[in-house]
């Protein structure tokens, strides 16, 4: 009896055993553990102090996954006020260097990649139409790899909408809450 009890013993052991061999997760290589901490990295959408006249790098993102669709190098300097062809509007002006530093034809429109915030943190919507200005040199335009596109911007707003109290402009690499970093340059 003892040596029934002691087999019925072992065998349920034994089967508790290959059961827990059987569900345990495959071990990652090296290789899987990097893959996975860079896909964490990337989700985790970090934000960059940038100085006026200070280059960064931004990477054109796409959708959900936030794949790099292109590689920028982005500075922005001298972020003013301008004059423009309607009394109704400010003009809000600034000075825009662009290189493609990847490997594959990017542009880059200062308006779709950009938000604009007073000295409270209240954005600052752009027209959705942009009136002419003489300063408005920058012409949004496809650029090869090592293609540079160098201007002054100008985007119109509302008068009254805290556009001479501009304290910063963010850029960020996708739209809404998908994969890409965001970078803060700082007006004031």
């Amino acid at each position: 009896m003892k040596a029934k009890l002691f087999v019925g013993l072992f065998m349920i052991l034994l089967l508790i055993g290959c059961n827990e061999e059987t569900n345990t997760a495959p071990q990652k290589n090296s290789e899987q553990e990097i893959l996975g901490n860079k896909e964490q990295e990337l989700s985790e959408n970090k934000e960059h102090i940038i100085s006026l006249g200070e280059e960064f790098t931004y990477n054109k993102r796409l959708g959900r996954d936030g794949n790099v669709k292109a590689t920028l190098k982005v500075m922005v300097d001298n972020v003013r006020l301008v004059d423009g062809d309607d009394e109704r509007y400010d003009y809000i002006a600034m000075d825009l260097s662009v290189e493609n530093i990847g490997d594959k034809e990017a542009n880059f429109l200062s308006l779709n990649q950009c938000r604009i915030y007073d000295g409270n943190g209240k954005e600052i919507v752009p027209l959705a139409f942009q009136p002419n200005s003489e300063y408005d040199t920058y012409s949004p335009a496809d650029l090869r790899p090592g293609g540079k596109n160098v201007g002054t911007d100008v985007i119109a707003v509302n008068k009254g909408t805290g556009a001479d109290n501009i304290k910063e402009i963010l850029f960020s690499e996708n739209d809404g809450d998908f994969p890409g970093d965001k970078f803060v340059v700082n007006v004031k």
